[in-house]
């Protein structure tokens, strides 16, 4: 009896150190399927960066796109391989004082197929579209550059400017594009972006796995505005101290530090928070706000984690005084480890009603 009682106390103290966030129904409504039985359906993704496009407009970012027949919480990927995935996709998220309408996806469309929704100038690369900032009546956008036929090969990272921001998406148009090749230094520039008065200051990564880097560099408003892109230069490059280096991520101003972000380290299962008053360092580490639950943390197949959790963003527009941090994160299987099988097991978990958090956004507050 006392073993069980030992127990039960370390359970609950266990779970007691990650109760700073729980998992909302009613903003996961927000970005949840629709029902439709058309094949071409958005029915899920990963990035999840939400970006203000006005006070009461903000434009999601989703990296690769599942389409399909979305029977939600029941998910059936599209049959056609060739259209069963897109590279990239958008939503647009309306809110009033009060509430916020459910996000409205955008794929893109050639010869009445689906594509991603931006576009490479070369049919054998592509683009994760990750971070940006309106900039007065534009859009600037950093996204990494990867080859098609290759297990994400980074080509580099690009920047877009698009116009038209006040149209729905489809009248988007891209109007300045500068491609920045990768390097030895393994430098990509597109992991986030955050706006102060006169500025953008783009956080980056430099190296790979567990031993990279985040870096920060600025790009000044007017130099983003000018049409010249070829005189086009990050400037102050430096490695930011005590941030982890992540290919993804969000730095928002907090209300007890200047700036807060949230990461989940590689092949972990916790949200960590990191806080600074400098957004070039030094910075701490917080609490660990979330701890990811099973089947997700749990579960393996051929001794590996079957499932790997990451993407964690933070959403300012959604916050509120009695919760001050939302926050979302992604759950996909583990392709590093399982290759091919990672895929059958994606598509048979989508198809189940009880994995309806697989592949997408996962709302926290």
């Amino acid at each position: 009896m006392k073993k069980i009682t030992l127990l039960a106390i370390t359970l609950l103290l266990f779970n007691s150190c990650f109760a700073k966030l729980t998992p909302n129904a009613n903003l996961q409504s927000l970005i949840n399927p629709p029902i439709s039985s058309q094949k071409n359906t958005w029915i899920g993704a990963d990035i999840g960066t939400s970006i203000e496009l006005s006070p009461h407009r903000y434009l999601w970012l989703f990296g690769d796109t599942s389409l399909g027949i979305s029977h939600f919480p029941a998910r059936y990927v599209n049959s056609k391989p060739n259209i069963a995935m897109i590279h990239n996709s958008v939503g647009i998220m309306n809110c009033d004082q009060t509430h916020c309408q459910k996000i409205q996806k955008y794929l893109g469309w050639k010869h009445n197929h689906p594509v991603s929704f931006f576009q490479t100038q070369n049919s054998n690369d592509y683009y994760w579209v990750q971070a940006g900032a309106r900039i007065k009546d534009k859009l600037f956008l950093t996204a990494a550059h990867l080859q098609t036929a290759s297990n994400m090969k980074m080509i580099g990272t690009t920047f877009l400017l698009v116009d038209h921001v006040d149209q729905t998406p489809d009248h988007w148009r891209i109007v300045n594009r500068l491609d920045i090749k990768q390097t030895k230094a393994n430098i990509n520039w597109s992991a986030g972006v955050v706006k102060t008065k006169n500025n953008l200051f783009i956080i980056g990564e430099k190296g790979n796995g567990f031993d990279r880097q985040a870096i920060i560099s600025r790009l000044s408003f007017k130099d983003i505005l000018n049409s010249d892109w070829k005189k086009l230069s990050l400037q102050s490059n430096q490695i930011i101290k005590g941030l982890p280096g992540t290919s993804e991520i969000s730095i928002v101003p907090g209300k007890k530090h200047r700036w807060v972000s949230v990461e989940i380290p590689p092949f972990e299962f916790d949200i960590k928070e990191y806080y600074a008053d400098r957004l070039q360092g030094p910075w701490h580490a917080g609490p660990a706000l979330y701890h990811i639950p099973a089947p997700w943390s749990t579960t393996k197949t051929n001794g590996h984690a079957t499932y790997i959790c990451y993407a964690a963003k933070l959403h300012p527009e959604l916050a509120s005084n009695k919760h001050d941090l939302v926050v979302t994160y992604n759950i996909n299987t583990n392709g590093f480890d399982l290759g091919l099988q990672g895929l059958a097991i994606f598509a048979n978990n989508l198809k189940q009603p009880k994995y309806k958090s697989l592949y997408i956004p996962q709302f926290l507050i």
